[in-house]
């Protein structure tokens, strides 16, 4: 006698849960947090800059005290892991916005201390140097000079090639306005006197005339130009012997 063989399950097709696809065709479409995706090799100098002019922004708008990694970190578009592989802490960020700062004068400064010629004319043009420099670069200026914190690393009697307190090789750029007085001592172009001294003085009386321009953009002052040349002539003119 033939068995009967068991019918087969009959193939069942799953249909849609339409109440379920509504649902999340109503859903708001939710966004994941960007991050700036991973730098290839050669690219890390670029994303230091990236959190350098993040930071100088920070220090601006809000002071020392509201720069944090964590927020320095998410106007990058990085993790806070991703800033601590380039600085160690806070104030080695805000030390690096000084140093980067003046960095970008450095190679003019030492051009300039390697051409021929009388001493005074370079020191003349050193010092118009240095305010069209502070001029053309206001919010750089304002972050080291006009913002003050705690805790500056920041030392203008350190030598010119020196390490830093975080093990990092700087140039103080202080010290060619110093070798600067020097030659025009030597070649008797200026009076003698205590080198570091008046170098502080002269430092004193560009910065007060930046923090004018900068700091009260409103007021009415006279020409740039005839501002920037008055000053270094009344600076050079106090020197004289």
């Amino acid at each position: 006698m033939p068995v009967a063989r068991p019918a087969k399950p009959a193939k069942t097709t799953a249909r849609p849960n339409k109440a379920r696809a509504a649902r999340r065709a109503a859903a708001p479409a939710t966004t994941a947090r960007r991050r700036s995706p991973p730098k290839r090799r050669g690219e890390g100098a670029d994303r230091r800059a990236e959190i350098l002019a993040a930071t100088r922004r920070l220090l601006l708008a809000e002071g020392p005290e509201g720069v944090s990694m964590r927020k320095v970190a998410a106007a990058v578009g990085v993790s806070s892991t991703a800033v601590y592989l380039y600085f160690r802490e806070k104030d080695e960020l805000l030390d690096a916005i000084c140093y980067d700062v003046f960095d970008r004068i450095v190679p003019a400064l030492e051009s300039l201390m390697a051409a021929p010629g009388d001493p005074l004319d370079r020191l003349r043009l050193g010092l118009q140097l240095y305010l069209r420099f502070g001029l053309q670069h206001p919010d750089e200026y304002r972050a080291v000079f006009l913002t003050r914190r705690p805790n500056n690393g920041w030392d203008h009697l350190a030598p010119l090639h020196h390490v830093d307190r975080w093990g990092n090789p700087r140039v103080n750029t202080f010290m060619f306005l110093v070798e600067g007085l020097r030659r025009c001592v030597e070649a008797g172009r200026i009076r003698d006197g205590d080198l570091t001294l008046m170098a502080e003085v002269v430092l004193g009386a560009q910065h007060g005339l930046l923090a004018l321009l900068l700091n009260a953009p409103e007021q009415k002052w006279s020409d740039t130009d005839a501002l920037v040349e008055a000053n270094v002539e009344l600076i050079l003119r106090g020197l004289a012997p």
